[in-house]
């Protein structure tokens, strides 16, 4: 082939003709081209997938700890856990709980109107207990602003 553009390339189309004449794919010499070229692109292939392999198996031994990463967004940070006190002090309506992130500056997942959870409930009480209020208020970054005439609830202590 290289020969072939040689001439070309020099304009000597009788020995491009000679030489192209002369080339047949069967040639034992360029099945034996071939076959070279085939071997090396198939060994850099098995390379790459072991390295992929084995880069991605460090990635997942590195990061296999206990902390909780969110799959969603990247950049989304680990939210806290709801303590079983903060649970149990939601306030109901129609047999599911507050849905705490509804009524905070971090808003609720779901992307229909109702919160993704069947347990949880989307609406907005007059009042929070002490405890729930607080959670929100660390953890969520407070009340959004058409919930902030929610109160916080005065506590018996």
């Amino acid at each position: 082939f290289e020969r072939v553009r040689g001439f070309l390339a020099l304009k000597e189309l009788d020995k491009e003709q000679h030489v192209r004449d002369a080339f047949s794919c069967a040639d034992p010499s360029f099945v034996r081209t071939m076959q070279i070229i085939t071997d090396v692109q198939m060994s850099a292939l098995q390379c790459l997938q072991v390295s992929q392999v084995l880069s991605h198996q460090a990635a997942a031994a590195s990061s296999s700890g206990t902390s909780r990463v969110p799959k969603g967004n990247p950049g989304a940070q680990a939210r806290a856990p709801v303590p079983q006190d903060v649970q149990d002090a939601l306030p109901m309506m129609n047999g599911q709980s507050l849905c705490m992130r509804y009524i905070s500056k971090v808003p609720c997942p779901s992307k229909h109107d109702g919160c993704f959870s069947r347990k949880r409930g989307h609406f907005a009480p007059a009042t929070l207990p002490g405890i729930v209020f607080d959670f929100i208020q660390k953890n969520y970054g407070g009340l959004r602003k058409d919930c902030a005439a929610i109160s916080r609830e005065q506590s018996d202590d």
